[in-house]
């Protein structure tokens, strides 16, 4: 994506987000909302699986992303927080290659970036997904040992 492409798409979503965080929302406080996705972007480290369980005390779920829209919106988050790398929900613990959703969402969307994922370049068996600054956000498999912050979604019923 273009730089000018993506401070004007950025801008729009700074718009956005201010407009539903100082609307009467149902978000649980100090999460973001863009229509009925509601994020939290933890400034707290931790391994995959205890993200994952931090989501679910906060009645969410590791983040799941469905659309490029959504993936926009998140990206647009991160940048404007400087956040160098976050957990996803997204993974192969299961079976290796087969990557779903923590929640069992389908995954109808991906964002890789270029050789990814690939597994275990790092020499470490990688399952779990993160979005990196250092890819503009797009995701990578990383070990599931790292500490990362992570972002939590629910969405408005």
């Amino acid at each position: 994506m273009g730089r000018l492409r993506l401070a004007l798409l950025l801008l729009a979503l700074a718009t956005e987000m201010q407009v539903a965080m100082s609307s009467n929302s149902s978000c649980p406080s100090s999460w973001l909302q863009y229509e009925t996705i509601c994020v939290l972007v933890s400034s707290e480290k931790m391994v995959w699986w205890k993200a994952w369980e931090r989501c679910v005390q906060l009645n969410s779920h590791l983040a799941y992303i469905e659309t490029e829209m959504e993936s926009n919106i998140l990206t647009g988050i991160l940048v404007s927080l400087t956040v160098e790398s976050v957990w996803i929900g997204l993974n192969d613990l299961e079976v290796a290659g087969s990557y779903v959703w923590a929640d069992r969402e389908p995954v109808t969307f991906t964002n890789y970036a270029t050789g990814e994922p690939n597994r275990n370049a790092s020499g470490r068996h990688e399952h779990c997904v993160a979005a990196r600054r250092d890819n503009d956000y797009q995701w990578s498999d990383e070990y599931c040992f790292d500490e990362r912050e992570f972002v939590c979604r629910t969405d408005l019923n």
